[in-house]
């Protein structure tokens, strides 16, 4: 049997529930999350979606010790042993939660975030934006599940106390003691790392006489936001002569 600290499993809960809708965050079922409590690891099942948090079970318990032993003994095609009958299934991502020493851990894919790694060098940008009060390493990319667990334990070896992994091409790990540690670290790397392109796209002005859009039928779409991205000479002129990302 399994005992769930109820607070912070509402706490979990509501967090993914809110960051589950934000599609800037999460794209449909992607990113996971997990807590662990004692001997058990709630990590989110593989398929369901974090917006459902708080309407459907979309969490799995582990056991935590079996999983911190496979780590020890380097072991990472290790089989989640799942405590319960449940029939869902733990997210690929259960062993990289397992690797982070925090409590509450966040794996999501967001798009702010995304714009920089994947870049051929995010390094430089990321030295220079973040600041001392962030931990934070960069991992290379590597096949989620096996392949990615490996690396971000070596690279947990150099810096245990990092509270940020970067995953190029891929998204980005946050570990806290709280849920509101992991609030504050998210809302800190998403106004950091924001894109300064689309944030200073200006208006939209006066479609009809747009040059870029001297075409036949061309209408606003409801969001402003792809209407400037769709009205910007600059990023078309890139768009001619660069790679679309």
């Amino acid at each position: 049997m399994t005992i769930i600290d109820s607070k912070i499993d509402e706490q979990v809960k509501s967090f993914c529930a809110r960051v589950g809708k934000d599609s800037m965050l999460v794209q449909g079922a992607g990113g996971n999350v997990s807590w662990k409590e004692g001997r058990v690891l709630w990590v989110k099942a593989s398929g369901t979606c974090l917006a459902d948090a708080k309407d459907k079970n979309i969490f799995v318990p582990i056991q935590l010790e079996h999983l911190r032993q496979a780590i020890v003994n380097q072991d990472f095609q290790v089989t989640p042993k799942v405590f319960s009958n449940s029939k869902l299934k733990p997210s690929i991502e259960t062993l990289l939660h397992a690797l982070m020493p925090h409590k509450v851990v966040v794996h999501l894919h967001a798009i702010e975030i995304l714009a920089h790694l994947v870049r051929a060098n995010p390094i430089p940008d990321l030295k220079k934006l973040l600041d001392d009060t962030i931990s934070w390493s960069l991992v290379d990319y590597h096949k989620p599940g096996e392949e990615l667990a490996k690396a971000v334990a070596a690279n947990l070896l150099d810096k245990p106390d990092n509270d940020v992994i970067f995953l190029r091409n891929h998204g980005v790990v946050i570990g806290g003691s709280s849920v509101l540690d992991i609030e504050i670290i998210l809302k800190k790397l998403m106004t950091i790392l924001i894109n300064p392109m689309t944030n200073n796209l200006g208006d939209v002005g006066n479609f009809k006489s747009t040059p870029i859009l001297k075409l036949q039928d061309y209408i606003l779409t409801t969001d402003n936001e792809i209407n400037k991205l769709a009205t910007s000479q600059d990023l078309s002129k890139r768009l001619k002569q660069e790679w679309v990302l």
